[in-house]
């Protein structure tokens, strides 16, 4: 393996590529998760969300005024 170009080298070349791709594919992902878990939609927090949505509807439908 001390030649340049021998199959031993070229595989340990591969698989620490293939370490760092991983690593680097981990640390993206965890990124991407962190900023994806400080937004909490609001309507997570409703307990009968159907019921809000009907109860919403049914005032606009009441309402005159034009919504925007």
């Amino acid at each position: 393996a001390n030649h340049k170009g021998t199959s031993a080298s070229k595989k340990k070349k591969k698989a620490k590529l293939e370490r760092v791709v991983r690593s680097m594919k981990r640390q993206q992902r965890k990124s991407n998760e962190e900023s994806g878990s400080n937004y909490y939609s609001p309507l997570t927090y409703l307990k009968d969300p159907q019921g809000f949505a009907e109860k919403l509807f049914s005032r606009l439908q009441k309402c005159n005024e034009r919504f925007e």
